[in-house]
């Protein structure tokens, strides 16, 4: 019965944010975030393994994680989406239970693509804001999940990478 209602709190207060996050995202002076995922590919520091929107003290951030593979390094960058200033960053070093991400990073590399390409080329017929996308491997699939916000609320898709087609989405209960 706890974990019932702890469910449904938690539930309902993303729900309560889903509105709140639309607003800071249709803002028009926002930088694009393909604009600023371009940028951080431009620096060379790594491949982009994951994207996602947050809201933090009232303002739009975008967080990115980055792998490097030649240094084996995690590298975390949070920009400001109103002006793309650098507001953090944090390196570590790549452990094993981070493996199927760095597959999927290579995977990407092997099909000569870029984070931000193949994010849009799978979101080129999809309508909203789009709040999260990250590689990932499972199952021997290299795939890209991406997760966007309409005025209706949230809905994701699934992308692989080496076929460069979609997948549909499995649930599990």
């Amino acid at each position: 019965m706890a974990r019932w209602l702890i469910g449904l709190i938690l539930f309902s207060g993303s729900v309560a944010a889903e509105p709140e996050l639309y607003l800071l995202l249709s803002q028009a002076d926002n930088q694009p975030i393909m604009l600023v995922m371009r940028k951080l590919e431009n620096l060379h520091l790594g491949d982009i393994s994951s994207f996602d929107v947050e809201q933090k003290e009232g303002e739009l951030v975008y967080d990115f994680r980055m792998i490097n593979t030649k240094s084996n390094e995690v590298l975390n960058y949070s920009y400001r989406a109103r002006d793309g200033e650098l507001l953090s960053q944090h390196a570590s070093f790549f452990n094993r239970k981070e493996k199927s991400e760095l597959l999927a990073v290579l995977a990407l590399k092997s099909v000569g693509m870029t984070f931000s390409k193949l994010v849009q080329k799978a979101s080129k017929n999809n309508k909203g804001y789009l709040i999260k996308a990250s590689i990932d491997n499972a199952l021997g699939i290299n795939y890209l999940e991406l997760e966007f916000l309409t005025q209706e609320g949230q809905h994701q898709l699934a992308y692989n990478i080496n076929s460069q087609r979609l997948l549909p989405l499995l649930k599990w209960d």
